[in-house]
């Protein structure tokens, strides 16, 4: 008994050391394909012949070299398909279902790089770009840039987004085309985004969207807009002028938009005019109750200004364009008709000089 067990597992170890020798030569032989045909220089350790050291122990990492070899291979072969011409024959796999199996097989080898290649040829961009980053950002910046190309080409304006997240304001320029008709939200978003760049373009859309809403009666949203721009009194003085509420309503317009109250306006409106000062007068009485009562007062100081053989268009342009929002309802007043068609007079006749 005692001699037999020696033997037994003498056989048994004999066994076990065949195998482990075709393992090595197995991995031998993986080796001496790659680098001995001037590929990477191949791990100290590892065996440079096939029967060369295959009674030393096979080291952890030659498994999972071999593995990712072998699957690497597989999904080498998947990849190949986007160059033939042809499929793979009846009952084969489709060409897309290949190349999802070779991106699948490539991410899983962290060959993100190759994974997000094949995604864009399958047109899956996005799950391209979402891993892109893994890659560099310098890869990921250079993949959005090829997507807002391809979007420019097919003249989508869905490239926007693609072109604030690179910073490509050339692009942005180029994509001034597709901002057509009234689509002023998407341009203020872009606006937005880019800062300090298009601060000026991005006040006026503001000026615009406010006006915009001004005619549509959502007035809180336009005082918001304009509360949004530096130095907007005057535009915030327009809007509440313009504003045909009731008494409690506009004094709350003014209340936002951080005004005086429709009494305190008529008598600010008053003093100005007796200190002389025509433009805060017209100013006041345009956010008093009585708006009107600027038109005589605007329209006299233009006379005046038209008169003399040295005035110029910023002379008179600010009294003017403040008269314009006065509401028609109070140009209807028959105290007004004399004003009001005065003011049409010296409108056209400015007009006429430009």
């Amino acid at each position: 008994m005692s001699g037999s067990s020696p033997a037994t597992s003498g056989c048994s170890g004999r066994a076990e050391q065949g195998t482990r020798g075709r393992a090595v030569a197995s991995v031998a032989d993986s080796w001496a394909l790659g680098p001995a045909q001037g590929g990477p220089g191949r791990p100290a350790g590892c065996p440079g012949a096939r029967g060369e050291g295959l009674d030393a122990a096979v080291p952890d990492w030659t498994v999972g070299v071999v593995v990712g070899a072998v699957v690497e291979s597989e999904a080498q072969e998947l990849t190949i398909v986007k160059m033939s011409k042809f499929g793979g024959g009846i009952g084969a796999p489709s060409k897309e279902e290949r190349l999802k199996e070779a991106a699948k097989i490539h991410l899983g080898l962290g060959q993100i790089q190759r994974h997000c290649e094949l995604m864009v040829e399958l047109g899956e961009w996005d799950k391209a770009l979402s891993v892109a980053p893994g890659v560099s950002m310098k890869y990921w910046k250079k993949l959005m840039q090829r997507r807002a190309d391809q979007l420019i080409q097919e003249e989508n304006d869905d490239v926007i987004p693609y072109c604030i997240a690179t910073g490509d304001v050339k692009k942005l320029l180029a994509m001034a085309n597709l901002i057509r008709g009234n689509e002023l939200e998407l341009a203020l978003c872009v606006g937005t985004v880019l800062g300090e760049a298009a601060s000026q373009a991005t006040h006026y859309i503001l000026e615009l969207l406010a006006r915009k809403y001004m005619t549509a009666t959502a007035w809180d949203l336009a005082a918001h807009l304009l509360n949004m721009i530096p130095d907007n009194e005057l535009l915030l003085i327009k809007l509440c002028a313009f504003y045909p509420g009731n008494s409690a309503e506009i004094n709350d317009l003014h209340e936002r938009c951080n005004l005086p109250s429709l009494e305190e306006c008529l008598e600010l409106a008053e003093t100005a005019y007796n200190d002389g000062e025509i433009f805060q007068a017209v100013k006041y009485y345009l956010l008093s109750p009585e708006p009107q009562k600027a038109l005589p007062i605007g329209i006299q100081f233009a006379k005046e200004q038209i008169s003399s053989s040295d005035w110029t268009l910023d002379s008179v342009y600010p009294i003017l364009d403040l008269l314009s929002y006065i509401r028609t309802d109070r140009l209807l007043l028959p105290k007004c008709s004399e004003s009001y068609y005065a003011y049409v007079w010296i409108g056209l006749s400015i007009t006429v000089v430009i």
